[in-house]
């Protein structure tokens, strides 16, 4: 906070300067003749310019960002804007059966010219989801780089063993801090059901019941405040999805429409919103219902 305000007050005085240059050069095309006093009027009319467009956006990002802080917390938009997601190693039944084999060629690239002519040696100690990076990814635009808030991306494992903090984390039970969130809530907004296939869907806790099809996948955006009285300020959001495309298109949807949601919900309350999406695009989800704690 001291360097924003810092930041500020040296701006305010660029401004303030320009403006008393432009005075001083309108009092100085006063006393001139042409054609010095037509380019001075001129020189002075930039100055106003320039400074009042620079305060007219100066503005416009105060506004801004007092509406992130509303809506996603002091701490994610002014402390540290954590971002996390799940990754994961092979499963210890496949690891024996592979055990022999090149862990270098587990992988190849999916399309590549020099296929046929070199060989790709690819090390993946660790895999993550690409849904859950590309949503990662386009929540990241939602907050913009600031020199006064550092962006850090990292792995759910590191906010379980320190959680005393805001975070938005991506993916549905892939991803530990959906978990941490179930098992901090006494009565969570939704639940994750194991279906009869080997796969899930979410209930809410007003009853309703989402499930992913062929040709439509549905996501969720959950904000909660983990401990409202000695942190006002702390947030944690998920953002996950039935599917792939669930996923993404609810990331997408938060970076682009966060401001419509937070006039849709409380600022102190904590909320989940369901959205649903087709499978062929990410950038036309659909606000399904949004459920208040009470």
């Amino acid at each position: 906070m001291g360097i924003r305000r810092i930041l500020n007050s040296q701006r305010l005085w660029l401004d303030l300067a320009g403006l008393a240059l432009s005075a001083g050069l309108f009092v100085a095309a006063f006393h001139a003749r042409d054609p010095i006093q037509d380019m001075l009027v001129g020189v002075a009319t930039s100055f106003i310019f320039a400074t009042i467009l620079d305060m007219f956006i100066t503005l416009q990002n105060r506004l801004a960002d007092r509406a992130r802080v509303h809506f996603f917390g002091a701490e994610l938009v002014r402390k540290e804007t954590l971002l996390c997601y799940p990754d994961f190693v092979m499963h210890d039944d496949v690891r024996v059966t592979l055990g022999h084999h090149n862990q270098q060629m587990l992988f190849q690239r999916p399309h590549s010219r020099f296929q046929e002519v070199t060989v790709h040696r690819i090390d993946i100690p660790r895999v993550v989801a690409a849904n859950d990076i590309q949503s990662l990814l386009y929540v990241s635009t939602a907050f913009e780089a600031r020199r006064t808030c550092p962006l850090i991306i990292t792995v759910d494992t590191m906010i379980i063993e320190d959680c005393a903090r805001s975070f938005v984390s991506f993916g549905l039970s892939s991803n530990d801090c959906t978990h941490l969130y179930a098992n901090e809530h006494a009565d969570p907004l939704f639940t994750i059901v194991e279906d009869e296939v080997g796969s899930e869907f979410i209930r809410l806790r007003n009853g309703s019941e989402y499930r992913s099809t062929k040709r439509k996948q549905y996501g969720i955006i959950l904000r909660y405040a983990p401990n409202p009285e000695e942190f006002p300020e702390r947030r944690w959001l998920l953002v996950a999805g039935l599917g792939p495309v669930g996923t993404t298109a609810t990331g997408w949807y938060l970076s682009q429409h966060w401001r419509q949601l937070a006039g849709s919900v409380p600022r102190n309350k904590n909320f989940i919103a369901v959205l649903s999406t087709g499978v062929y695009t990410d950038h036309a989800p659909h606000l399904e219902e949004i459920c208040l704690d009470d």
